[in-house]
């Protein structure tokens, strides 16, 4: 049997971390959220999904910016005066009860991560310069939606995809042999 190359080894060694990072740890306290309200969620999910057809993690990241959206009108129509810890153990438990999140997996120290992901966004949306409604209507989406790819990540780091995306880079990158002064700063001259 030939012997693997060493990106081969590093693939499946990221592979094995991430598996093992994604598997319950002993003794840490995890969130759970009520199985029948939790059902009636993941069914009203699974219709959304119909309706809006998309992928797994787009589905995902489409009830984050719906959740977040929910939370961050609260906060503006109080002037951004509510406790960001409440905001994100509920956005947790919403989507652990919508099915986006599996109930008993994810640590309750997560809540803390998201409440400091949350904290960051709502300095930015407390701070912006005063804009045109419209201008301000964009950019408060579009970092709703900044908001919510972070969120997500902290849930789901995305590293097989990246692994795999390295691991590809690095056997091209064997293969493809280029000229000096092909390369230049700003891109690649001819």
């Amino acid at each position: 049997m030939s012997e693997l190359s060493q990106q081969t080894q590093r693939l499946i060694q990221r592979y094995q971390l991430r598996h093992q990072s994604i598997q319950p740890k002993e003794g840490v306290a995890t969130i759970h959220v009520d199985e029948v309200a939790s059902r009636v969620a993941a069914f009203y999910e699974k219709i959304r999904e119909v309706v809006d057809w998309k992928e797994e993690h787009l589905m995902r990241r489409a009830a984050i910016i719906r959740k977040l959206k929910q939370r961050f009108l609260e906060l503006e129509l109080r002037n951004f005066s509510v406790e960001t810890a409440k905001i994100a153990e509920s956005l947790v438990s919403e989507l652990i009860r919508g099915g986006h999140l599996p109930n008993d997996r994810i640590e309750e120290t997560k809540i803390l991560e998201v409440q400091k992901i949350i904290r960051k966004y709502i300095f930015i949306l407390k701070n912006i310069p005063e804009a045109k409604k419209k201008q301000r209507l964009q950019f408060y989406s579009w970092i709703l939606e900044v908001a919510a790819c972070e969120v997500e990540e902290s849930f789901y780091p995305f590293i097989e995809e990246r692994s795999l995306i390295n691991y590809m880079f690095e056997l091209i990158k064997e293969r493809i042999k280029l000229n000096e002064g092909v390369i230049k700063i700003g891109g690649v001259s001819e």
